[in-house]
């Protein structure tokens, strides 16, 4: 199971580096969680359902903390 969970986390940290690094580019303007969505994608396809659960609840994790200000 562990090698399953490695997958979610490894493509969350890495969409969010892109994210982060095309913050100043507006190509993801109109979407700019859609990288996210690939993440889940990508690590439910190559680890599993597990790792698409660590994914999808990486992705929020780092969406809530790192992209969206604060009220």
């Amino acid at each position: 199971p562990g090698g399953q969970f490695t997958w979610g986390l490894v493509v969350v940290a890495l969409v969010a580096l892109v994210r982060g690094a095309l913050a100043w580019v507006e190509l993801t303007e109109g979407s700019p969680f859609l990288l996210f969505a690939a993440a889940v994608l990508a690590a439910a396809w190559f680890g599993g359902w597990w790792s698409g659960a660590v994914a999808t609840i990486g992705s929020a994790i780092v969406v809530a903390i790192a992209f969206i200000p604060p009220r």
